[in-house]
């Protein structure tokens, strides 16, 4: 080969080694593209309120119920609140008052899960129930929980797993494994 088809080259090789090098200098420096943010599928909170007082009504203009809470952070289908207090309303009269942990409520349906050491007790029914689960179902206007459960009323307690009733903890059914026992004993 002569010199100059060699000069060539080299030419050739430094060109395109430069325009690589070029090349990624840039694209690698190159910031990304900004998306806008989706505050749904990131699930980030849209507010957070302190020492926050929630309340639902029905389609008569009764209420339903009466939260209050510490704290509450809104998302855009839930609200989380932190010890609460909650009070249950059945056609319109104070049925129950209760306290948990924390409450998330859905916001299209408001339906309440209660989380985490939850007592709740009856005005009318002079009982009271205990479980770490409990959901408020606002169509029915029913609270449900598949977690175990006592209930005393009295001296009588009643325990078992899975529960279905009235705000006021009257019309209780519970699912399965119950056992009932006076409290003291006979």
């Amino acid at each position: 080969m002569n010199k100059r088809w060699l000069f060539f080259l080299s030419i050739i090789g430094a060109g395109t080694a430069f325009t690589l090098i070029v090349f990624l200098l840039f694209n690698l420096q190159k910031e990304p593209t900004m998306y806008p943010v989706n505050r749904q599928t990131l699930q980030l909170p849209l507010m957070e309120i302190e020492k926050v007082k929630l309340m639902e009504w029905d389609e008569q203009g009764e209420k339903l119920w009466i939260l209050k809470a510490d704290k509450a952070t809104q998302f855009s289908q839930r609200i989380i609140s932190e010890n609460v207090k909650l009070e249950l309303f059945q056609k319109g009269e104070p049925a129950s008052r209760g306290e948990a942990k924390q409450v998330v409520m859905e916001i299209p349906t408001s339906n309440l899960w209660l989380k985490g050491d939850i007592h709740i007790t009856s005005y009318q029914e002079i009982a009271e129930l205990e479980t770490s689960e409990l959901r408020w179902d606002s169509s029915e206007k029913k609270l449900h929980t598949e977690k175990e459960v006592t209930i005393k009323k009295g001296m009588l307690v009643i325990q078992g797993k899975g529960l279905i009733c009235k705000p006021d903890l009257s019309s209780v059914i519970i699912k399965e494994q119950v056992t009932t026992y006076y409290e003291g004993g006979i």
